[in-house]
């Protein structure tokens, strides 16, 4: 630059031309550059926007299965109280069976032993 100021004050335009000429040069190759970066800018967005869509749909899935989960979860959990409650009443029912059966045999023992003792007296 200082090379071309002292040729401007002497008077020496070739040298002067010829610096334009490069600075121009280069100017044209740093926007050139510079348009190359813009397009691989804007080449990069688009992926990444299909990226952040994707992603956002992935977390809603996420939240929708976390959703399920959890009411799976409590359907099982309700699923198990029920059997349990289940179980419980059919333990009830059988000791309640088991009375009844056990009543039943000592009523029976007792109307054999009655008719036995009826046959018995009329015997004598």
């Amino acid at each position: 630059m200082q090379a071309a100021l002292d040729a401007l004050k002497t008077g020496d335009s070739v040298k002067l031309t010829t610096s334009i000429a490069t600075l121009d040069t280069q100017i044209n190759q740093s926007r050139t550059q510079v348009s190359q970066i813009d397009i691989q800018i804007s080449s990069s967005q688009a992926p990444l926007a299909d990226l952040q869509t994707k992603l956002a749909k992935a977390n809603e899935d996420f939240v929708f299965l976390r959703t399920q989960k959890t009411d799976v979860e409590n359907n099982l959990r309700l699923a198990y109280q029920r059997g349990n409650d289940a179980n419980n009443r059919v333990a009830i029912a059988k000791q309640n069976l088991d009375a009844v059966v056990k009543r039943f045999q000592d009523e029976s023992k007792t109307v054999s032993d009655a008719t036995l003792n009826l046959e018995r007296a009329r015997a004598e």
